[in-house]
């Protein structure tokens, strides 16, 4: 009969003191994004503030072409902000603690305003923004929340939809949920690489030329739908392209930080 052969400590030590060694660089990263953020947001706000009272002058003054040029730069800084705002949306992602602050919210008036806000963006890419509401439901949501979640989906499908038309669609359905579905027709995305889209660092288009952001959009998006206890899904339509479909309860349930831990 033969023994099996005892572990070899060594080694299980080694792999324990490199587990703890990663364990320490995670916080060490979650710690300098939150440190970053708010460095980052507090000039931004002054920025933002400035150019609304200078809106505000314009306006005044009624000269159409400056009101037009500020009110992009304002509209610019606060899309800054918010991506500020999910660097430190990461390390309460990882942490189970980020928790929505919620209040009613008119689902018409999220679309609305992200529409707007990405008008601008659209026009550069040549792209069609448009929406269709059915009907206009009100959820017991974070405001700051939602318009995040749609906004990081709209502004994928302005960057990897190649100028296709982008079609934002929102409504509800049986069992008090509310929908949300972005849409383009851009070159899709690889059904292998659709199960990882939403980790973390991860791109929608990984050989795509547009490099930018931190691979975090799509995380950030699917933890904020969690935190809703909502869902997330991507699929083909059979025009082609990619469309992202959100659902949300009306009224959610306090979620414990386990559910929402990544």
């Amino acid at each position: 009969m033969t023994l099996p052969e005892p572990p070899d400590c060594t080694r299980c030590a080694d792999s324990a003191a490199r587990l703890a060694q990663a364990e320490a660089a995670v916080r060490a990263r979650d710690e300098f994004l939150a440190v970053a953020a708010h460095e980052l947001r507090s000039p931004l706000n002054a920025l933002g503030l400035q150019l609304a009272v200078l809106e505000r002058e314009l306006q005044r003054l009624g000269d159409a072409r400056l009101i037009a040029q500020v009110g992009r730069a304002r509209r610019n800084v606060d899309r800054y902000v918010r991506r500020a705002g999910a660097l430190l949306d990461v390390s309460r992602l990882a942490s189970g603690e980020l928790e929505p602050v919620r209040a009613p919210v008119r689902q018409r008036e999220v679309v609305e305003a992200v529409v707007e806000t990405y008008a601008d963006e659209a026009a550069f890419h040549g792209a069609l923004l448009e929406y269709e509401l059915q009907g206009d439901h009100v959820g017991l949501w974070d405001e700051r929340m939602v318009e995040e979640i749609l906004s990081n989906l709209v502004s994928n499908a302005l960057r990897y939809g190649a100028g296709s038309p982008v079609r934002v669609r929102a409504g509800g359905q049986d069992g008090g949920t509310a929908w949300f579905s972005v849409a383009d027709g851009g070159p899709g995305i690889d059904p292998a690489q659709r199960a990882r889209i939403f980790e973390k660092f991860e791109r929608v288009v990984p050989h795509s030329r547009d490099r930018g952001g931190f691979g975090l959009g799509l995380w950030i998006t699917a933890g904020m739908v969690r935190a809703h206890q909502g869902e997330i899904e991507v699929r083909t339509p059979q025009a082609g392209g990619t469309e992202f479909v959100v659902r949300l309860p009306l009224h959610p349930e306090q979620a414990s930080p386990e559910e929402r831990r990544t």
